[in-house]
């Protein structure tokens, strides 16, 4: 299982450092990718067995869902305002509306709820470190349902701007990685240990 993951990882990791120097060579902004692809880098090279590593990765996640909750509700900014995607709730239904193109339009402001409020607890439990072997997997499959959506609705390379396919590939590697350290599971069980 490991080695399907981390192939999986390294073929996202090349994909991405494809579309970035494509980027780079035609212009356009690239950092964030280029930031995620080498955090996510180095987790393949490691193979997931440096914890606080794994606990970073399984954090940035986390901050990456809750700031996107965040930029729907204007936290970063108005619609408009740099590095802001949506800037308020309906622009980000829109949005919703274009990446799952594929369901009828009566579902989608239903969607876009419940997507905010799995990114926004996923995104807690993630930096937090709750629940940590229920959060990483259903982050994963989060990620992997906005791989599937974007790739069907706004085509392949819509992915790259967002390191979709490396965090997507990423979470799946973490899922089957101890990813407990600085976590609120891990002071738990210390406290209960010490307790007993």
């Amino acid at each position: 299982m490991r080695r399907a993951v981390l192939t999986l990882l390294w073929l996202a990791l090349i994909a991405e450092g494809a579309w970035i120097l494509v980027r780079i060579r035609h212009g356009g902004p690239f950092l964030y990718p280029l930031f995620v692809g080498l955090a996510f880098g180095v987790l393949a090279v490691t193979g997931g067995r440096i914890r606080w590593l794994a606990a970073a990765l399984r954090m940035f996640i986390g901050f990456a869902f809750f700031s996107a909750v965040c930029d729907r509700f204007g936290v970063w900014g108005g619609p408009g305002s740099p590095g802001v995607s949506w800037g308020n709730f309906p622009i980000f239904v829109r949005y919703t509306a274009q990446v799952n193109a594929f369901l009828p339009w009566t579902v989608i402001p239903a969607l876009a709820v419940i997507e905010t409020i799995l990114e926004g607890s996923l995104g807690v439990a993630m930096v937090a470190g709750w629940r940590v072997r229920q959060a990483v997997p259903a982050s994963a499959l989060l990620l992997a349902a906005f791989f599937a959506a974007m790739t069907i609705s706004l085509g392949f390379t819509s992915l790259f701007p967002y390191a979709v396919p490396v965090m997507a590939a990423g979470a799946w590697l973490l899922t089957i990685t101890d990813t407990s350290a600085f976590s609120v599971d891990r002071a738990m069980t210390l406290h209960r240990s010490f307790a007993v």
